[in-house]
């Protein structure tokens, strides 16, 4: 797998410039791509929405969420699809997105849910510059949901995200949910079978260890016991040893 997080050139002129880094990064990385099944990119990628729709269109359009009609006038859109005349569209061929549910990520009015449609004199259409582009080659990813985050309000963008499920794959590389599933009852089960006996290891072990401490503890306790009696048998033999000691006579 590999990921890419991007940040392409921003303006409503720089389209052009804009797939030309993406084609140079394809040609650059073309031989890692190959190697691996899974390529996502995703970050600020500044597409915008065509000069076509008005500002007042697409703003009637978030409001009432018809938000295919903003997506059908967008510049990646737009170029992705199989009648575009684009030159530029080939670099983008192998990937894919998910359907956009979700308003135009940019550009919003800090700390708002306004959009700000005009700046130094310039009019800014809303736009869906914030993506997650997917190349593969497989059909075993499931993309669960993908949409943007509405309550991060600290930028002028919304940041998205894309919520997947990669599915195991059977021998013959098809998608097999029910193998995929019942593969992974049996891992659970083999791994709450290890997690047993290592659980019951330790127990085991710990309990060893407190007989062998106890027996030892009986052990000093033995030895204390005859250390003493030793002891207190040898100040009785010294205490008789002086006691019958005959006194001294004076000549």
């Amino acid at each position: 797998m590999i990921f890419v997080n991007m940040h392409l050139p921003a303006g409503k002129g720089e389209k052009e410039e804009r797939c030309r880094l993406w084609y140079k990064f394809l040609q650059e990385y073309q031989s890692n791509i190959i190697k691996n099944d899974y390529l996502f990119a995703f970050g600020d990628q500044n597409w915008r929405t065509l000069n076509i729709l008005s500002v007042e269109a697409i703003l009637e359009a978030i409001k009432k969420e018809e938000y295919t009609t903003i997506f059908n006038h967008d510049e990646l859109t737009q170029m992705r699809q199989k009648n575009s005349t684009e030159s530029d569209t080939q670099c983008l061929k192998d990937f894919f997105e998910a359907p956009i549910t979700f308003p135009p990520t940019y550009k919003y009015v800090l700390n708002s849910d306004a959009y700000q449609i005009e700046k130094d004199e310039e009019v800014r259409r809303p736009s869906y510059t914030d993506r997650i582009l997917i190349s593969t080659f497989s059909n075993d990813l499931e993309i669960i949901q993908y949409s943007s985050i509405d309550d991060v309000k600290l930028s002028d963008h919304r940041p998205v995200f894309a919520d997947m499920i990669l599915h195991q794959r059977s021998k013959n590389n098809e998608m097999s949910k029910n193998t995929s599933t019942e593969k992974t009852r049996t891992t659970t089960n083999h791994i709450k079978t290890i997690v047993k006996q290592h659980i019951l290891t330790f127990l085991m072990t710990i309990a060893t260890m407190t007989f062998v401490c106890i027996l030892i503890f009986l052990v000093m306790c033995q030895l204390i016991i005859k250390c003493q009696t030793q002891k207190t048998d040898m100040q009785q033999t010294a205490q008789i040893n002086i006691v019958g000691t005959p006194s001294s006579v004076e000549s």
